[in-house]
């Protein structure tokens, strides 16, 4: 430790002896950086490689769902309740189990609505109803395959709307029983629909 401390404040006084002489200070970079990976060579040196802590992350590649949005056209509005139709496209490159892998109803995927203010889903939305799609899919087995639609129709109940609350939003899987999307930021949608009066 002793020897280093000298070695280093021999290069310092090398330095400005030089700078001083206003003589090229190239060699100096060298020979200081040159010292430097020999004072280091002692020391334990940690390298994690990518394979070790690499975890997988969805893509085109590897395969992964994408559940969107696709359309929702206002159908009809009453005073009671506002009738919906929604398609849902799978963008990803692997079958949806829409209907999940066990049969029990809670491993479907869920859309909810909300009434919210804002065309924003924040925490003062109100959650106005929830579904869980069920109805057909007979011929893939409940599976969106990639690139395809699934249309629902859905009347929600305008109970829970006040006057402040004119925006619907809609979130699709909103339990997330589709684990590992390629993309979990686009599974809300907004509508503005044109209220009475």
């Amino acid at each position: 430790m002793k020897n280093s401390k000298k070695i280093s404040h021999f290069w310092i006084e090398f330095y400005l002896r030089s700078t001083m002489q206003k003589q090229n200070h190239a060699l100096f970079i060298l020979l200081f950086l040159f010292f430097l990976s020999g004072c280091s060579s002692s020391k334990k040196i940690t390298t994690t490689t990518q394979s070790e802590n690499f975890q997988t992350v969805p893509n085109r590649k590897n395969g992964c769902v994408d559940l969107v949005f696709d359309t929702i056209r206002v159908i009809k509005i009453t005073e009671k309740f506002i009738e919906l139709e929604f398609v849902i496209r799978n963008n990803g490159n692997i079958p949806a189990p829409i209907f999940g892998n066990t049969h029990t109803i809670e491993d479907h995927v869920a859309v909810h609505f909300f009434f919210s203010g804002t065309q924003r889903l924040t925490r003062g939305a109100i959650l106005a109803d929830g579904i869980y799609l069920t109805e057909g899919l007979k011929n893939t087995k409940g599976l969106l395959y990639p690139q395809t639609t699934y249309t629902v129709r859905h009347k929600l109940s305008l109970e829970k709307k006040t006057r402040f609350s004119g925006v619907i939003i809609l979130q699709l899987d909103a339990f997330d029983v589709i684990p590992n999307e390629c993309d979990e930021t686009n599974n809300v949608k907004v509508i503005v629909p044109k209220w009475f009066g």
